[in-house]
């Protein structure tokens, strides 16, 4: 329908050719590439940026939590901030955390399907949670998920019409082509957009009918930010 309200939304890259929770000594650095390019999205209007799959070794909820804050405050955005962290009892948490425009930390989605080879299974899987907000009904899944139908048809069942899709697809030959596919069967099959940022690879917007509106193949070790109108419906498909 050419008359669907439509958001702006983004996919930020960071560029970094390593998960954060392998690289502790990169974290401000990566802090400081990803609230640059979160802001350039945002000086071209964009309210829903996701970045990519273990941006950050820590959890956001825990360090550097005040900054977070002020740069979803600053920029009016609804940010998914997707980390990696070990605890101390030695369990995995590959975790993406919506936070938003007025500096508050709304859910946190736990990695349902573990990538392989050796991913262990994150602790705090099996939750879909979506938040209604004023530019429509947010969610998130994260990278692997989006090979399994089910993931992103509970979400839409749960009211979601855009869902962020963090990746790390670097070190995997041939695995960006194989999601970019998922991606755009994920969106069609349940009518919803999808957002999936990567961090050094192929970013790409999908609508609700399965349309690439936009998409970007960027090598490591150069940050970017995609930007893209996306229009909101409701996911009714059979």
């Amino acid at each position: 329908p050419k008359d669907s309200p439509t958001v702006r939304v983004a996919a930020i890259q960071h560029g970094f050719p390593k998960p954060g929770h392998q690289d502790p000594d990169t974290q401000l650095e990566r802090l400081a590439v990803l609230s640059e390019q979160t802001r350039l999205a945002a000086e071209q209007g964009a309210r829903f940026i996701v970045w990519p799959e273990l941006s950050l070794g820590f959890d956001p909820q825990v360090e550097h939590t005040a900054e977070l804050q002020a740069l979803a405050k600053e920029t009016n955005t609804y940010i998914v901030i997707a980390y990696g962290v070990v605890t101390l009892d030695d369990q995995w948490r590959n975790e993406a955390v919506l936070l938003t425009p007025a500096g508050e930390f709304a859910f946190v989605y736990g990695k349902n399907y573990a990538s392989e080879p050796g991913e262990p299974p994150t602790v705090t899987r099996g939750s879909y949670p979506v938040l209604k907000t004023e530019i429509g009904t947010l969610s998130t899944i994260i990278c692997n998920d989006v090979n399994f139908t089910v993931t992103t048809r509970t979400l839409a069942r749960n009211g979601a019409q855009i869902i962020s899709e963090p990746t790390f697809e670097t070190g995997a030959p041939g695995l960006s082509w194989e999601e970019r596919t998922q991606t755009v069967l994920r969106a069609v099959e349940n009518h919803v957009s999808v957002v999936k940022a990567e961090a050094a690879g192929i970013s790409m917007i999908v609508d609700p009918y399965g349309r690439i509106v936009a998409q970007i193949k960027v090598p490591a070790g150069v940050a970017n930010a995609l930007v893209a109108d996306v229009p909101l419906t409701a996911g009714n498909t059979p």
